[in-house]
């Protein structure tokens, strides 16, 4: 029998994470059967591999020397400092970071801070995060800006890399999490994955939207070849849909105006599901397009209004109790201006 005491690095990591780093050489079919035979046990009890750990927890290993030895590599197997590449790629991602925090015109625009998360306004035009090498996001802006005002360091981040939580298209703005601590992120993490965060867009579309508030459902489909989505209404036969996704989008009309181009109407938006592209996307296929959108939008009428941007703004996010609890928020909700309103339209 081989005892482990959990330390502070890996606090809120899951336990398979934590195993795989301990005993690199353990195939993880051998390792998810140890914990069904309860050869490996987290404070006496059985585990499934996804428990969350904490500094100071005890993990025994009911196997013999020899078979513990086969498959450990030693402490060092848990300090990513004595792993080189580890520390290269690190020393890397803190350069990069900082250089793009200090090419920033402005400051990041932040709507609330304490020391899990950060809630920021992205502004429309940059990446959330970045998709190849050479790329700059926010993702790499908000990291700079934690080592400009000295949360993390080098060191730090071979143990634990703060990144943004959510993800908005390039030219969406608004709220954007991202994580301090590796508790927030695996907080927040589960919120979204489980649909208790809810977000709120605000979208001024082409056309008089005549439906009520309602939950409008639909069929949506990725075509990675073009980095597009295709849309099917709701009433397709399943043999239509079979390789779709189903997707939810509640919708609750703001108010509507005319315009010598036709009619405009702002929306709120609540994504009930969450695919790529769905609010853009959905909405065209129900006519109603968001003015400024290149990909979706109505591209003749966009022009000759001379709209930069598509009009899409996630301005309100709303926590759960036990989130706001267990990462010390000072609110359930959050918000930001919304920056273009039907009258600024002419």
């Amino acid at each position: 029998m081989i005892k482990k005491i959990i330390d502070p690095t890996f606090d809120n990591s899951r336990i398979d994470k934590y195993i795989r780093r301990l005993l690199p050489g353990m195939p993880s079919g051998l390792m998810y059967k140890q914990f069904r035979n309860k050869n490996i046990t987290l404070n006496g009890s059985k585990i499934k591999g996804n428990e969350i750990i904490s500094a100071g927890d005890e993990v025994v290993f009911f196997l013999s020397d020899e078979t513990f030895k086969t498959f450990y590599k030693g402490e060092s197997a848990c300090d990513a400092k004595n792993d080189s590449s580890v520390r290269d790629r690190s020393e890397r991602i803190y350069e990069e970071a900082l250089a793009a925090y200090k090419s920033l015109s402005s400051p990041l625009d932040l709507i609330y801070e304490n020391e899990h998360l950060l809630i920021m306004n992205k502004p429309s035009g940059i990446l959330t995060q970045r998709s190849k090498s050479g790329e700059i996001s926010l993702n790499e802006y908000m990291l700079g800006y934690l080592i400009d005002t000295g949360f993390t360091d080098k060191d730090s981040l071979l143990h634990f890399k703060p990144s943004v939580l959510n993800r908005l298209d390039r030219n969406t703005s608004g709220i954007v999490l991202g994580s301090k601590s590796l508790k927030a992120a695996n907080i927040i993490s589960k919120a979204l994955k489980e649909r208790t965060l809810h977000k709120l867009y605000r979208a001024v579309v082409w056309g008089e939207y005549t439906g009520s508030d309602e939950i409008l459902t639909a069929y949506l489909k990725k075509d990675s070849l073009t980095n597009s989505v295709n849309i099917l209404d709701p009433s397709m036969s399943d043999e239509n849909t079979r390789d779709y996704d189903i997707i939810k989008t509640g919708i609750r009309l703001i108010e509507t105006r005319d315009h010598a181009l036709g009619k405009l109407s702002a929306l709120d938006i609540e994504l009930i599901t969450g695919k790529t592209h769905q609010i853009r996307a959905h909405l065209s296929s129900l006519g109603y397009p968001i003015v400024g959108d290149p990909k979706y939008g109505d591209s003749l009428k966009d022009k000759k209004l001379g709209i930069k941007g598509q009009l899409l703004h996630a301005y309100r996010i709303a926590f759960d109790e036990s989130v706001v609890e267990a990462l010390s928020l000072d609110s359930n909700v959050y918000t930001t201006d919304i920056p273009f309103s039907l009258k600024d339209i002419s």
